[in-house]
């Protein structure tokens, strides 16, 4: 998960590279890690299981599903 994590970071930071290149062509002040998105520092808190079963059945009427019981 790390090395994936490496990866994705480096391939952002390359495509910041090209991005604030351009922009500092045209008179701005960027760098690269401007364009980086950051890690998030918390999670979202955990559905309970009558949250998840709701997501479902809407998701199963969203698609044209019928639910039984």
């Amino acid at each position: 998960m790390a090395a994936h994590e490496a990866r994705e970071r480096s391939a952002y930071w390359r495509a910041g590279l090209v991005a604030s290149a351009v922009i500092n062509a045209h008179g701005g002040k960027t760098k690269p890690d401007d364009f980086v998105p950051q890690k998030r520092k918390h999670r979202p808190a955990a559905q309970t299981p009558a949250q998840m079963a709701n997501a479902l059945k809407a998701m199963t009427l969203m698609m044209g599903g019928t639910i039984n019981g």
